[in-house]
């Protein structure tokens, strides 16, 4: 996405200009992250000009998913921890009983399970008429560090979580950090600068009901206790 000064919903109408700006301008000294997403953009414009270019020799359907952040169990698990991939690390972290770490520099919050990511892709196929030459944004919601330390101690520490006698037994302990600091109870929170993304179009389009991010996060985390 590109920075907005003002109230702002993301939607599939946008692109992201911001990245490919900052690596036009500084080249390989532009920092990691914009590269990473320059390179997105690049090769979804390239996705659609094909489309273009090929238009009346295609013979088959075309569309884009774009997830935000991608949180959830893996179909494949990790042969040890330090190979769980960055983006649900947070998740292991916190119920390994680590520090809570710190939000990753850059990211907007948003999450979507990769259940859906998956299920989405399926989707563009069974309803490919709708779903040819369309764009779709892939986010269930927000999320937040302490939203996930919150939602483990709940459930492997607190008396009434399925999971405590287990986690218990393991003789394991987990940072509480500041329980419900800096969101809501629907895990979003004070957002003065109105800016959202709108994930809603896959669910009009393609009838997706997301994975919330409760079920996310303890999904990932049942994953992960083999780790323990």
């Amino acid at each position: 996405m590109s920075p907005k000064d003002g109230p702002h919903t993301f939607t599939e109408d946008d692109w992201n200009t911001h990245s490919p700006a900052q690596v036009a301008e500084h080249g390989k000294n532009t920092p990691g992250i914009q590269i990473y997403r320059a390179s997105k953009v690049a090769s979804e414009r390239a996705f659609w000009d094909f489309r273009r270019e090929h238009q009346e020799q295609i013979t088959f359907t075309m569309t884009t998913i774009n997830p935000t952040w991608v949180i959830g169990p893996p179909l494949v698990p990790p042969t040890s921890p330090d190979k769980i991939n960055e983006t649900v690390l947070s998740i292991y972290t916190v119920l390994s009983g680590q520090p809570i770490p710190a939000p990753l520099a850059g990211s907007s919050a948003s999450f979507v399970d990769v259940r859906d990511v998956g299920r989405m892709h399926m989707l563009a196929v069974q309803r490919a008429k709708v779903a040819d030459g369309q764009r779709y944004i892939a986010c269930a919601g927000l999320g937040a560090e302490q939203a996930i330390a919150d939602i483990l101690n709940r459930e492997y520490v607190g008396t009434d979580g399925s999971r405590s006698v287990w986690f218990k037994e393991k003789g394991r302990t987990m940072e509480t950090g500041t329980p419900g600091k800096g969101y809501k109870p629907d895990y979003t929170w004070p957002n003065p600068a109105g800016v959202t993304i709108d994930g809603s179009k896959a669910v009009r389009d393609l009838g997706l009901e997301y994975i919330g991010y409760e079920k996310a996060v303890l999904d990932s985390a049942r994953a992960f206790e083999r780790y323990l």
